[in-house]
């Protein structure tokens, strides 16, 4: 059983949406909106290509059990305001929305719905 999984997902992060109701007829419907559909299938796609790269496919369910550490990153593209010729170049650190949380739990749900590396995001203790 491997000691670690390291994934890179390339898209733009999109943090996890929050829970929307809409009135349809009589009744009021609960749903996710899509926002972050195309980063999450990213996210899905990078953690089964890494599993399968690492010849874990025969592997049965999880890979982990019991409590988790998750380490992430995120690259975001530098705001407009810090295009001009004066503003420093590199790395510029992140400091607006969206916020880190809604950036992880966006990824969490989808390491999750993989059933590839945790059975729950509930696993991970230290992030």
């Amino acid at each position: 059983m491997p000691q670690s999984f390291s994934c890179f997902a390339e898209g733009e992060p999109k943090p996890q949406p929050r829970p929307k109701a809409a009135r349809r007829g009589g009744f009021i419907q609960i749903y996710t909106p899509a926002t972050a559909k195309e980063w999450r299938e990213a996210v899905e796609s990078a953690v089964k290509d890494q599993k399968a790269s690492e010849s874990l496919e025969d592997a049965p369910g999880s890979i982990f059990s019991g409590p988790l550490s998750l380490r992430l990153t995120f690259f975001l593209k530098r705001p407009q305001r810090l295009m001009r010729a004066k503003d420093p170049d590199g790395v510029v650190s992140h400091t607006a929305t969206p916020d880190c949380d809604n950036l992880a739990k966006a990824v969490m749900d989808a390491i999750t719905d993989t059933s590839v590396v945790w059975g729950d995001d509930s696993q991970v203790q230290d992030l």
